[in-house]
């Protein structure tokens, strides 16, 4: 029973990384944008320039301005779609491969037999697109996109202002893309984090054997406050005032299953990466001299 902890541990660790490792097609899609706007911030400057600069007055003539501000919002608008689009993949495969690997591990430790069903594409996709926070990921994502599509004809608008050279208006662009790229990534893995902890909860209620969940937050520095006031305690499995998870944006924390008599021994200090004996949140940062 001593690796109890660390295999489940190691089972989220493998799904935040699949999930990293998917997003990358994300980020392929954002520098794609972002290429395609920077080339048309270029055609602009080569079309409309004077002197290496731009001006207003010559952008509204004929509603130019008017024209790039539409091609741009078409350009995030397309960005959104793909990104809507591989959230949705990426999500429902994390939520399948928890749910069996977390069945699997469970049946191996606990040597019971677990008397699971196999998932249906209909519920998945439901747990998917669940509304945790009171806004759904998919609308987090275009609000997200307005954003930026306000970000950067703001930018341009005062790049115009201010006179700026075609190389400095890049930069502004790019800027604002970089802001929504680890916005994009925060949101992912707090979905992620939601989709692993639905899928683990489910087979632990199904499983028969486990009776409480342990709150595990992860032990280094950037735990949230809130995460350390949980760490370590108990609740039965059936206790619906127990906390949620995620308990907020980009959580870390997982529920690790209690069966009878089970009494963890070791956890992973996160800050020297190495196996320790167990100690709670509170205790752990007191030994660190953490506040």
């Amino acid at each position: 029973m001593a690796k109890f902890e660390d295999d489940f541990l190691n089972l989220v660790d493998s799904m935040f990384n699949l999930t990293d490792e998917q997003h990358k097609e994300i980020i392929q899609a954002y520098k794609g944008s972002l290429d395609n706007i920077q080339i048309l911030i270029a055609k602009i400057f080569m079309q409309y320039a004077v002197d290496g600069k731009l001006t207003l007055a010559d952008l509204n003539k004929y509603n130019r301005l008017v024209s790039i501000e539409q091609q741009i919002k078409e350009e995030i608008k397309n960005l959104g779609g793909i990104e809507t689009k591989h959230f949705n993949t990426i999500l429902t495969e994390v939520y399948k491969q928890t749910y069996y690997q977390t069945a699997f591990t469970l049946d191996t430790i606990t040597q019971a037999v677990i008397d699971f069903a196999l998932l249906k594409p209909e519920f998945v996709k439901e747990v998917v697109a669940f509304n945790w926070s009171g806004v759904p990921f998919s609308e987090r994502i275009w609000g997200k996109n307005d954003a930026l599509v306000k970000a950067l004809r703001t930018e341009l608008t005062q790049g115009i202002i201010q006179g700026d050279s075609v190389d400095k208006m890049a930069r502004r662009i790019r800027k604002q893309f970089n802001t929504s790229v680890y916005n994009s990534q925060r949101l992912m893995r707090t979905e992620s984090a939601r989709v692993i902890s639905s899928a683990q909860e489910k087979i632990y209620q199904e499983s028969g054997v486990v009776q409480e969940l342990i709150y595990t937050a992860t032990l280094d520095n950037k735990t949230s406050e809130i995460c350390r006031s949980h760490d370590g305690k108990r609740w039965k499995i059936d206790d619906d005032t127990r906390p949620k998870i995620p308990a907020h944006p980009n959580c870390r924390s997982c529920w690790i299953p209690a069966v009878k008599n089970y009494q963890p021994k070791v956890r992973k200090d996160n800050e020297t990466k190495k196996i320790i004996k167990y100690k709670n949140y509170k205790d752990w940062s007191k030994s660190k001299g953490i506040k």
